[in-house]
């Protein structure tokens, strides 16, 4: 057990889908630590997230590409310095960069993982393994600070402004939805846009339920894609056109989430919204559900190569993701749609 420390300073620099799975364990932290100063580092996206958490006491915003100049460097660890921190703590995905940077910050207490090169430089190494996922393994962090972790509120809320809310409610279709996220930064963990296509014309015409598409500017071609191949009134599109606590609210209020692994995929973990999730090239194990796992169905193909974590497919065939069919992800949707909502659509 570490002595109560007064100013904690925790850095997580990675995308949404990263961060909504650092929350239980930011979360823990909060609760184990009531007394201390949280401060995280963290990127803009990370923050829009957090921000409405109120977990810590103090953000602070920069991406891992200015951290990793020499500039950025010496700027951070006159802060950190300044600022007397009592422990700092790296996740589960951070690089020697961080480690490094801790150390020459004169952190007393350095809690990180053991993967990173430098990991020798934390004074408090965690064992790193794939056979968990990161939101486990971040959870270790609990551990060695001796605090206890309640399984039953991993997430903490997210607290949503009612203006917020209203600038979806207004491009909210009427009746129920499903939230479509089609895209990913990984063109190998991508299905393909016909096949989604017959999804949605497959949900509009047995339940019916209209599909709300979602996503930033690389989805935006994908979404015209999908837009030309079914009827006009089946899809409404929101690429682009929510922040992420919007997005949270969206995700919470649909009756189902289908798409890839992913941020948005991520905060329907978070928010018990059930998914249909098709798996290739990402990691099932590490980035998979770990909570209420009856909610969410994981599709994936049966082939040595699954989940090589490339970010295009090596083979050139996207093979996992092909052998995917539309049948079987009907079958799926139609399983969670009437286990959890019956057979009321409207």
């Amino acid at each position: 057990m570490i002595t109560v420390p007064k100013k904690v300073l925790i850095v997580k620099l990675n995308r949404l889908g990263d961060t909504v799975a650092f929350l239980p364990t930011i979360n823990a932290i909060r609760k184990g630590l009531p007394d201390s100063h949280l401060t995280l580092l963290t990127t803009n996206i990370g923050k829009e997230l957090i921000d409405g958490t109120k977990l810590v006491d103090e953000i602070w915003v920069d991406e891992i590409k200015n951290i990793r100049t020499l500039k950025g460097m010496v700027r951070w660890m006159i802060i950190f310095r300044r600022n007397h921190f009592d422990i700092a703590i790296a996740s589960s995905d951070s690089s020697s960069f961080i480690a490094l940077l801790f150390f020459l910050s004169s952190i007393p207490t350095r809690i990180g993982f053991a993967n990173p090169k430098l990991s020798f430089l934390f004074n408090r190494r965690i064992p790193y393994s794939t056979r968990m996922s990161h939101l486990e393994l971040n959870l270790q962090i609990a551990k060695v600070l001796g605090i206890p972790f309640d399984n039953h509120h991993p997430y903490p809320d997210i607290a949503i402004s009612e203006k917020e809310k209203e600038e979806i409610n207004k491009k909210f279709p009427e009746g129920p939805f499903v939230v479509l996220h089609i895209g990913s930064w990984r063109p190998s963990r991508r299905w393909f846009v016909d096949r989604y296509a017959e999804i949605v014309r497959f949900l509009y015409k047995k339940y019916p339920m209209k599909t709300v598409c979602i996503g930033g500017e690389p989805e935006r071609d994908l979404i015209s894609s999908l837009k030309k191949m079914v009827e006009e009134q089946v899809i409404i599109d929101l690429c682009c056109q929510t922040n992420v606590k919007q997005l949270v609210y969206l995700i919470s209020l649909s009756k189902l989430f289908i798409g890839h692994s992913s941020g948005p995929l991520h905060i329907a973990f978070m928010v018990g919204t059930p998914s249909v999730s098709l798996w290739g090239a990402s990691s099932l194990t590490i980035w998979g559900p770990v909570f209420d796992k009856e909610k969410h169905i994981c599709i994936k193909a049966d082939l040595d190569c699954l989940h090589c974590e490339q970010v295009v497919c090596p083979k050139g065939t996207l093979e996992c993701m092909d052998l995917i069919k539309t049948d079987i992800v009907k079958t799926e949707i139609s399983k969670l749609l009437e286990k959890y909502n019956g057979k009321n659509w409207n």
